[in-house]
């Protein structure tokens, strides 16, 4: 049974030739060739085009931008366009992403946020009081509200090794402590190229995503249908 109120359209567009070549940097910078009025996602009652989409992803880039310190950053937010935001605005500054599951326990976020060694966490307006929870834990702690400005987007993004670290999925935890699995732009890429060849994926296909962000295999697919 799927629940309405997360579900997350997502309109896929081609992937650009370069992904072949194993890096995910190249998926992004060319994201943005598909007509700017085209619909981008949709989520709930919120719909984007690819011109909207690039500027608010901008925005929050700039604002990331002015952390050079922070070598990655913890996401924690609702299945929402905002997800997808703060995700495409890591990756435009060439850090890596760790996704948080916005239902889980404080204790076991703050046990994800310690044991990845994050400074920096991104949250979305649902889950401000979860942020400001793992803060009181840990003073040290940077939360940062999801950007809702719009700012001119540039093409111009961080030249990222393919082998560095795109993504961070911590596993379940069955039988020990959830461990964290790094995923780097080339694989990410590689899955990409594969799907999109596996499954046909047309320019005016409408997939609908509905599973949480973050977990191994729910993050790849979140990635792979937004690319």
């Amino acid at each position: 049974v799927c629940s309405s109120d997360l579900s997350l359209a997502i309109y896929y567009d081609p992937i650009c030739p370069q992904s072949k070549r194993g890096n995910a940097v190249q998926i992004l910078k060319n994201l943005w060739d598909s007509p700017s009025s085209q619909t981008a996602l949709l989520a709930q009652d919120e719909a984007l085009s690819y011109e909207l989409l690039g500027q608010r992803v901008m925005a929050q880039a700039l604002v990331l931008k002015e952390l050079d310190a922070a070598e990655n950053f913890a996401i924690l937010a609702t299945p929402s366009i905002d997800f997808f935001v703060a995700l495409l605005a890591i990756w435009k500054c060439g850090k890596m992403a760790i996704p948080l599951h916005p239902e889980h326990p404080i204790h076991e976020l703050d046990y994800i946020v310690k044991d990845s060694r994050v400074t920096h966490i991104l949250y979305n307006s649902s889950c401000a009081n979860s942020a400001r929870s793992l803060k009181e834990l840990d003073p040290h702690l940077n939360i940062e509200a999801i950007s809702s400005s719009l700012v001119p987007f540039s093409r111009q993004t961080e030249i990222v090794p393919a082998q560095s670290g795109a993504l961070m999925i911590y596993t379940s935890g069955t039988t020990g402590r959830p461990k964290g699995v790094v995923h780097t732009h080339a694989s990410l890429a590689a899955t990409l190229s594969t799907l999109e060849e596996a499954w046909g994926w047309r320019a005016n296909d409408r997939l609908l995503h509905v599973l949480p962000p973050n977990g191994t295999g729910r993050d790849w697919f979140s990635v792979d249908v937004q690319m």
